[in-house]
């Protein structure tokens, strides 16, 4: 037969509540060994009772461990930096964008003398590669063709 099970409130009573308090408290001890030796995991269990006694236990070094969790906490809410970094990428991809536009002949009217200019001639420079790229492919196809 199974036990009762307990509704989850406060327990009225001080002193049962101090029993229960330790009993819960050994109990979840025992599970964060077991959670230890069975994944080979780092376990930092800190507890303050009602009176506000303090209660830990940790695999290795409490201070090892909560520096780990301090170094990890840090990194995940290093927020403003990565919101920074978005925004950079953001602007970024939205220039890149305005760029393969400009190069599809679209909006040109908002570029100066000097930008068209200089797209001209690094779409001349792309063309040129493109041009030799396919001269050398037609040369092997070519000798390719001629051996077999």
């Amino acid at each position: 037969m199974g036990r009762e099970r307990i509704k989850l409130k406060k327990i009225e009573k001080v002193r049962a509540r101090h029993v229960t308090s330790s009993k819960r408290r050994k109990g979840l001890i025992k599970k964060a060994k077991e959670v230890s030796v069975l994944c080979d995991a780092d376990v930092g269990l800190i507890t303050f009772s009602a009176t506000g006694r303090l209660f830990e236990y940790s695999t290795s070094s409490m201070k090892m461990i909560l520096k780990k969790y301090s170094e990890t906490f840090t990194g995940i809410l290093n927020i403003e930096a990565d919101i920074e970094d978005l925004g950079r990428i953001k602007e970024e991809m939205q220039n890149n964008h305005r760029t393969l536009r400009h190069m599809d002949g679209e909006d040109l009217q908002e570029l100066t003398m000097q930008e068209l200019q200089e797209m001209e001639q690094k779409l001349e420079v792309g063309l040129h590669r493109i041009r030799s790229t396919k001269t050398k492919l037609r040369r092997r196809m070519l000798i390719d063709f001629t051996w077999s």
